[in-house]
């Protein structure tokens, strides 16, 4: 996907195109960014695992947002 692309897409959704580092975006990033196969895990540790990759993406709010779930 073309950066153009991206940055559109995000305007229609209303995300604010953030840089961080090596003048990569936040979607570009979570974009460049391998799939992983699913795991099998319970509710409460998937939780607390995308909490923390929500600080790492400095996405603070969303992670706050899912503490009280993570047991």
């Amino acid at each position: 996907m073309t950066r153009e692309t991206i940055k559109e897409q995000a305007e229609l959704l209303g995300i604010n195109v953030v840089s961080h580092n090596k003048n990569l975006t936040l979607l570009e990033t979570i974009e460049n960014t391998k799939q992983l196969p699913q795991v099998q895990y319970d509710l409460q540790r998937q939780l607390r695992e995308l909490r923390v990759m929500a600080n790492k993406l400095g996405l603070y709010d969303a992670a706050d947002f899912i503490k009280p779930y993570c047991g």
